[in-house]
């Protein structure tokens, strides 16, 4: 029998969907289901730019804290694109420096709340007020350092490639922007200005709706890191590491944080962001849960616990 007119093995057919990403979503979401992680396939998101539908890999979310009666919920939500090229993934970048861990990262707020207004101190000798100024919920709860905080990291990924093996090793990244950075860039605006949207709070109606969101990219390949301060440039390699891109359309700018994964380490890598960040954020909450609702620092109740937040204001 004429082999090319007859159908596929089932080997056959396995390899063909193994040299795409259909296996490795279920794959990883499999991984987000054994660790009780909520998560859908294929989720459906409405391009900021173009208006149209758009699908996001794998969606997670987990809710790690809720305050029944100040009706308060927080939870993360993970927005996953998953690859399974032929080569493996570069990310050029070099040591992160403080003001950069002090950023808070696109996607690292708390939509439903727009942040903290704090009194701008005077200037001696005067004594006459010098208005406010507003801090994220993200800085107030002093999030930066947390167990698990993007922030926290000590390299900070500004390019993204993958190598091709052609007469010689090559490093590419013609598609990356587009076929990778962008369309992460659009589901992160899509699903933070629903959550904007659901979320404004009233103690009547509604629950304050606090959800961070955690790009994430997800490789079955291996991931290479180079840091270009480095006095001897050495590519190594690592479970997982992270890109920054600046996004900015007519609809959209953003600073972007992917945290880029092997599949392999995606059980470490939520053990070590995922949970941790979720578990240390809500612990923080718990110890003053007003954070989540009130707008104004002076709005915090008598004997609320406010030793562990960082009111102080960011103008001297």
């Amino acid at each position: 029998m004429n082999q090319l007119n007859s159908g596929p093995s089932s080997e056959d057919v396995i390899a063909a969907l193994r040299q795409t990403g259909f296996i490795l979503e279920q794959d990883v979401r499999k991984v987000l289901e054994k660790r009780d992680i909520q998560c859908e396939v294929s989720r459906a998101y409405e391009d900021p730019d173009e208006g149209k539908s758009r699908e996001i890999d794998v969606w997670g979310y987990k809710q790690f804290y809720t305050h029944e009666s100040r009706r308060i919920v927080f939870g993360i939500q993970l927005l996953i694109e998953c690859k399974n090229p032929k080569s493996p993934y570069v990310i050029v970048g070099r040591a992160a420096k403080d003001t950069e861990k002090a950023r808070v990262p696109f996607g690292a707020k708390f939509y439903a709340h727009e942040g903290i207004s704090i009194p701008i101190p005077p200037v001696p000798p005067s004594t006459a007020s010098r208005g406010s100024t507003r801090r994220s919920v993200w800085s107030v709860l002093d999030l930066a350092s947390a167990p698990g905080s993007p922030s926290a990291d000590s390299f900070i990924g500004n390019q993204l490639v993958v190598m091709e093996r052609k007469k010689e090793w090559i490093a590419d990244n013609d598609h990356m922007f587009n076929g990778i950075v962008m369309p992460m860039a659009k589901a992160v605006q899509s699903v933070s200005k629903r959550t904007v949207a659901r979320g404004v709070f009233n103690p009547d109606t509604n629950f304050s709706l606090n959800r961070l969101t955690l790009p994430i990219l997800v490789t079955s390949n291996d991931i290479f890191e180079v840091d270009t301060e480095a006095d001897v440039l050495e590519a190594h390699s690592k479970p997982w590491s992270n890109v920054t891109r600046h996004i900015k359309t007519d609809k959209m700018d953003l600073q972007l944080r992917i945290d880029v994964v092997q599949a392999k380490h995606l059980d470490s890598f939520l053990d070590e962001r995922f949970f941790a960040l979720g578990e240390e954020i809500a612990a923080r909450v718990e110890k003053c849960p007003e954070v989540l609702t009130v707008t104004s620092s002076e709005d915090f109740p008598a004997g609320a616990q406010l030793g562990h937040l960082d009111l102080s204001s960011p103008i001297k």
